[in-house]
């Protein structure tokens, strides 16, 4: 049902995932047993079914006039947004204090002050695609990425926080290449004990995802059904 101005398409279905999940668990199914197929990103839906569950806040509504379900416009949507850009800005705030240099503080209060008000981001925080999310893990992982510190927990949190930018937007598992390289060029001899700390970061995130598909269909896979559409749309022509 596209009826709501706000959710509509793509949002719809993380909200009838969101709505079936909820459903599934009151019935007194586990979570590990409960949910649909992951054909989009994992955690969108799953946010979702947890803010609607913790908030006891039902998603749908009877349409008389149309005889079906409908998003409900006064469940605590509102709240749900400004949730949202408060993890934003506080994710900028950590990301700012992890990258503020003294001697480049003219350039980091520009790049700060652009991605607080540019218009773009501030409209994802109004609706409910998964991109305001995904914004602010990603600052969270640059946060740690961009750190000089070299201590173990920076690189496993790193992995950790990666992992969940997975979850929340599924392309980025193509990245873990481009950090690779990354972790070379700028690490050098010591990249591959470092990336065998992020990685222990990441896996028991994947690791996660991986069992609980395991368990709800009997397949072990942790990547969207999308992710791989996708490449396969982009290399083979029509």
């Amino acid at each position: 049902n596209d009826n709501h101005m706000m959710i509509k398409g793509a949002i719809n279905n993380a909200y009838k995932n969101a709505d079936n999940l909820i459903k599934q668990l009151k019935n007194g199914n586990s979570f590990f047993k409960s949910g649909n197929e992951v054909l989009e990103s994992y955690l969108p839906k799953n946010i979702l079914a947890a803010y609607f569950y913790l908030t006891s806040k039902e998603m749908y509504e009877m349409d008389i006039d149309n005889e079906e379900m409908i998003p409900i416009s006064n469940n605590g949507i509102l709240l749900y947004l400004n949730l949202q850009s408060i993890l934003y800005y506080f994710c900028l705030f950590i990301f700012y204090k992890k990258i503020r240099i003294p001697e480049k503080e003219n350039i980091i209060n520009f790049i700060i002050i652009f991605l607080a008000l540019e218009p773009t981001i501030m409209f994802y925080h109004a609706s409910f695609w998964q991109e305001s999310i995904g914004l602010s893990i990603q600052l969270l992982f640059f946060a740690f990425l961009l750190d000089g510190s070299k201590h173990i927990f920076k690189f496993i949190s790193c992995g950790a926080v990666y992992g969940l930018l997975v979850l929340q937007e599924g392309a980025f598992i193509y990245y873990i290449f481009l950090l690779l390289v990354f972790f070379i060029l700028q690490y050098g001899r010591k990249s591959l004990k470092l990336f065998i700390y992020f990685f222990i970061g990441y896996l028991p995130i994947i690791s996660f995802v991986t069992f609980h598909n395991y368990k709800r269909s009997d397949v072990a896979y942790f990547a969207p059904t999308e992710s791989k559409q996708v490449l396969f749309k982009y290399f083979v022509p029509n």
